[in-house]
C-alpha cells in the first residue's frame, strides 16, 4: 500500500508537471491544422481529442504589417498621467521612478518608453534615453509616436556627440 507521503513525493512532481504543459500557448501561425504523414497513431495507444484550430475565412490574406499596439492599461496611463504632473514641477527623477512603474504595469507601450526616454533626456542621461526611445520604437508604435520617438533618438544622438 502506498502512504501519502510516498504519493505526495513521487505523484505531486507529475501533476505539476502536466498542469504546466497544458498551460503552454503556440502562436496561430505556428499551428498545425494536419499531421504529417510520419506520424501515425499507434494501434495500443489511448485515443486522443483533436484540437480545433480557427481558420482564417477564404480570401483573407494576412497582413505583412503589424497592427499598432492596444493602448497602455488604465492603470498605467493614470501613473503618466501622475508622471507628467511631477515632470511638469521639474520632478525628473520622481516622474522617471512612475514611468518605471508603468512598465512594469505595461511593458510594451511605446508611449511610456517616450516619457520615460525624454525624462531621463531631461536628467542629462542621453544614453539611457535612447536606449529607452529605441525600445519604443521596436515595440510598433503608431505613426504619431514613430515620428515623436525618432526625434527623441535624434535628440539622443545630438547629446551624445556633444
Amino acid at each position: 500500500m502506498v502512504s501519502m507521503k510516498q504519493l505526495a513525493t513521487r505523484g505531486l512532481p507529475l501533476v505539476a508537471a502536466l498542469a504546466l504543459s497544458a498551460c503552454t500557448i503556440v502562436p496561430y501561425d505556428q499551428v498545425q491544422t494536419t499531421s504529417p504523414a510520419s506520424e501515425q497513431v499507434k494501434p495500443d495507444s489511448e485515443p486522443q481529442e483533436a484540437l480545433v484550430v480557427p481558420q482564417r475565412p477564404e480570401g483573407q490574406i494576412q497582413s505583412s504589417k503589424l497592427e499598432p499596439t492596444p493602448a497602455s492599461l488604465p492603470a498605467a496611463q493614470r501613473m503618466r498621467q501622475l508622471a507628467t504632473a511631477q515632470g511638469e514641477k521639474g520632478e525628473y527623477r520622481a516622474a522617471v521612478a512612475l514611468l518605471e512603474r508603468a512598465l512594469r504595469i505595461s511593458p510594451r507601450d511605446p508611449e511610456t518608453y517616450y516619457e520615460l526616454a525624454r525624462n531621463h533626456l531631461l536628467l542629462e542621461n542621453p544614453s539611457q534615453a535612447l536606449q529607452l526611445a529605441q525600445r519604443g520604437l521596436s515595440l510598433n508604435p503608431s505613426p504619431d509616436q514613430r515620428t515623436r520617438l525618432e526625434d527623441l533618438v535624434e535628440q539622443c544622438r545630438q547629446q551624445l556627440t556633444a
